[in-house]
């Protein structure tokens, strides 16, 4: 299932004044690939994924999927879940808990996001991570064949982060699930991503695309990975450099 990502234009209106937020963005995204994007606050990253996604319309340009019926997942920085519903009832949201096959996939879940035995338990009794966790068993039980994922460790610690990244990394080998990922977070794109996007500002533009070739499981302290993340860092500086010129 493969993504053509094609907007010449996006803009917001602030007043009388037309804001250009995105232009002249070529983005190709392949079956089964996991698309890390970074750039400066304001590039317009997280609108991209809102238009992917299909929550935003209002641009000039196309988003063609292969499969026209794609089933998309939405991961949010914040976890959204409802404090009346217990951790199941916020998996299953309007879908039958007592139907067996939905149970099934819901314990299956709940299983692969390592929250079992706090099936019952509410939101006010889960740490942010743990919340988290619960969001993606949500997205997941829909059976998406891409995740859109918005910087939704952000708010976390260091160590409950690099925790996630981990179960984000293992959903992906298992369910072969095609993902785009956006973050602030240089290591946390290295450490995930097999391609990654690196954006620049006034207006969003995609200024490099970069093959990321490291076998997996990566560890971040290896020569090979500090290589590829001190190439990143390049590449982005250059990028922040020519928005400085430009500007």
């Amino acid at each position: 299932m493969s993504i053509q990502v094609w907007i010449t234009d996006k803009s917001f209106q602030n007043g009388v004044a037309t804001v250009p937020v995105l232009q002249n963005i070529q983005l190709d995204i392949e079956e089964g690939e996991f698309v890390t994007i970074i750039g400066p606050s304001g590039c317009g990253k997280s609108t991209l994924l809102k238009i992917i996604a299909g929550l935003d319309e209002d641009y000039k340009g196309t988003v063609k999927f292969n499969d026209q019926e794609t089933e998309r997942g939405f991961i949010f920085q914040e976890h959204r879940l409802f404090p009346w519903f217990t951790v199941e009832e916020n998996i299953a949201l309007n879908l039958p808990l007592k139907d067996r096959q939905i149970r099934q996939k819901i314990d299956e879940l709940v299983d692969v996001v390592r929250l079992k035995g706090f099936e019952k338990a509410y939101p006010k009794e889960l740490s942010g991570g743990m919340a988290q966790r619960v969001a993606i068993a949500r997205a997941l039980l829909r059976e998406p064949k891409v995740l859109l994922l918005d910087e939704p460790f952000s708010a976390l610690d260091a160590f409950t982060r690099k925790h996630l990244q981990d179960v984000l990394f293992e959903i992906w080998k298992s369910k072969q699930i095609t993902m785009i990922l956006v973050t602030h977070d240089l290591d946390e794109a290295v450490y995930l991503g097999t391609k990654l996007v690196i954006m620049n500002a006034k207006p969003g533009r995609i200024g490099k695309t970069i093959p990321v070739h490291l076998p997996f499981p990566r560890q971040r302290a290896h020569a090979s990975f500090q290589e590829m993340r001190q190439k990143v860092l390049e590449e982005f500086e250059k990028n922040e450099a020519s928005l400085f010129i430009r500007s």
